[in-house]
This record gives C-alpha cells, structure tokens and sequence, in this order.
C-alpha cells in the first residue's frame, strides 16, 4: 500500500490519471469527489459555507501545455477564455508543482503516453522499499492480533473448563 497526493492545475487530466490508478487495482480516494458530495447544494455543509461566506464561494501533479489545459478548461466548464485564463490565474503556478513533486506524468501527449507514464509511476511505488516496509508492519501487526486473538480465546476456553 501506498499513499498518493494527485495534484495538478485544472484541466491538465487529474482525473484521467486517478481512473489508470484504479484500473491498475491501486485504491483511490477522490478528494475532489468527496468535496463536491460535501458541499452539494442543500446539505449541512453548503448551508454553514454559504452563510458564513456568502454566494460568492459557492458559485456553482499532472501537467500539460499551458494551450491544452486552457482549452480543455474552456470546453469542460462552457468558460470563455477571459475567465479560463483569470481561474487559472488563481492557481499555484504548475511549474511550483512540479518542483515539489517526486513524481510528474506530463499530460500533453496522447492518452497512451499518459496511461505509460501513471503506469511506470505506479511500478516505482509498488517496488518502493517504503511500500515493502508497510507490508511488512501491517502483517506484523495482524499476526500480533491473531496470536492475541488465539491466546484470549485459548485462555477464555481453558478457564470454562
């Protein structure tokens, strides 16, 4: 097991990269989908955001080149290229992404280029040392749990008889 920060600007393929990940059985949790099911209209959440900070909040690292991520950004969300360019604007800059990142899947090509990088990506991961050593702690602990587990029992059971 191993443990991802996906990130990447808008619009620079996000979540083509998380469904590789799922299609290559590596367990995701779509923060982005949980904010959104969070903060649906109506619910409990939406309702404290939106009195606290009023309408405007609630209006309803993957790269690409600057281009594409404007135009699939402006076809995605219906936006003109005026207000594409201002929501990207908003954002930390890719290039600060990238040198933060240990890992960057360069989105510009086709989606087999992209679907070869997120799978060479996860091939690393899943060699890592790190992820050896999580396995390892985690069937430790779950043998320490069943020889628990088996001793209670064994102790419960003598002491019935």
């Amino acid at each position: 097991m191993f443990i991802v920060g996906l990130t990447g600007g808008l619009a620079t393929g996000k979540s083509t990269v998380l469904s590789i990940f799922r299609d290559n059985d590596v367990a995701v949790i779509d923060a982005d989908e949980v904010a959104r099911k969070v903060l649906e209209p109506g619910t409990k959440a939406w309702k404290e955001l939106r009195q606290y900070f009023g309408e405007e909040l609630l209006h309803p690292d993957v790269v690409c080149e600057d281009h594409q991520q404007l135009e699939r950004l402006c076809k995605r969300n219906d936006l003109s290229e005026v207000v594409a360019k201002k929501r990207i604007s908003c954002q930390m800059p890719l290039e600060q992404k990238v040198a933060r990142s240990h890992f960057v899947i360069d989105n510009s090509g086709d989606i087999a280029s992209t679907v070869h990088q997120t799978e060479c990506v996860i091939r690393l991961l899943r060699r890592s040392k790190f992820t050896w050593y999580f396995r390892v702690i985690i069937l430790i602990a779950c043998l320490s749990m069943a020889f628990g587990a088996a001793h209670i029992i064994s102790n419960f059971v003598s002491n019935k008889t």
